[in-house]
């Protein structure tokens, strides 16, 4: 690389293959801040890379396809859903349904994620648990849905873990705040309440947990700062971390919640599905024969 000219094809094939390292997709940010990190490149050469990249990704050229890299989504992941009764379970077979593994479990767990995160490294790293993405100012829309399904758990008698990660910056600290802030007033106000699900007690056992990415987290990485034209001094983007910091930060938030109890359902919930399987082909069978149904 010299001064005003930047050789991208060395640096694209070094970044295509970290991309094809990982086990879930990876998305521009992402790419360019190893990029960075590797190359030195400086923070404003992103815009640079979105045209070299992107000029590869829509000519297939050198290993790049237009799905190389994913954008990401705000559509809610959910996780854990599913039949509760074997009636349920054989009228939705069709569909192929899963087991509600939380109507087994003593706890619900979600993730917030903020929409510059990289959602598919949430839904490999964070197996069975629903993933919100907030995209910026959540919607009011947004905030009443996660309100109402939370609102169903509660009645369900379970006790509440979320999980916050996002980026470091003033935006990341506002936004989980603001949305839990007026998802706690709803589930306290009593015109609310008359729209929610059950009966939600006047003190919900939910616990917020924020889980990064935080300042001392990115000062322990000796992470890249945030890039784009807004970006202020000392703030970073979860996009920063590499795929084995991530899972750091990540695990050491999942160990603050009692885990055990999400996979002794998931377990569970697995052993009921093919039990209900087979008890449901063996109904199949006999109503085929025309005689009586032998579920024992």
């Amino acid at each position: 690389m010299t001064r005003g000219y930047i050789d991208w094809t060395p640096i694209l094939k070094w970044g295509l293959e970290q991309v094809k390292a990982l086990e879930y997709a990876a998305t521009s940010r992402w790419t360019f801040y190893r990029i960075v990190g590797k190359f030195g490149l400086p923070k404003s050469a992103y815009k640079l890379f979105l045209k070299a990249s992107g000029t590869r990704r829509k000519e297939f050229k050198e290993g790049w396809t237009p799905h190389t890299l994913k954008d990401d989504s705000r559509s809610v992941t959910t996780r854990g859903d599913g039949a509760s009764t074997y009636t349920i379970f054989k009228n939705w077979y069709g569909q192929a349904p899963d087991v509600d593994v939380w109507d087994l479990c003593p706890i619900y767990v979600e993730a917030w994620v903020e929409a510059d995160a990289m959602i598919a490294q949430f839904k490999h790293l964070l197996e069975g648990i629903t993933l919100r993405p907030l995209k910026g100012d959540w919607s009011i829309d947004g905030k009443w849905i996660a309100t109402y399904e939370i609102a169903d758990r509660l009645d369900d008698g379970k006790e509440i873990f979320i999980l916050y990660f996002g980026d470091c910056d003033k935006k990341g600290r506002e936004i989980p705040v603001s949305a839990w802030n007026q998802i706690r007033q709803w589930l306290l106000d009593e015109t609310a309440r008359c729209l929610l699900p059950g009966e939600v007690k006047r003190h919900p056992e939910i616990e917020f947990i924020y889980a990064g990415l935080t300042k001392e987290q990115a000062l322990k990485f000796k992470l890249v700062e945030s890039i784009g034209e807004n970006a202020q001094p000392g703030e970073y983007q979860w996009e920063s971390l590499s795929d084995a910091q991530a899972r750091e930060i990540i695990k050491f938030a999942l160990a603050k919640i009692p885990l055990a109890e999400v996979e002794a359902a998931r377990e569970e919930a697995q052993a009921r599905r093919n039990d209900w399987t087979k008890r449901y082909f063996k109904e199949l069978m006999a109503k085929l024969k025309g005689g009586p149904p032998d579920v024992a």
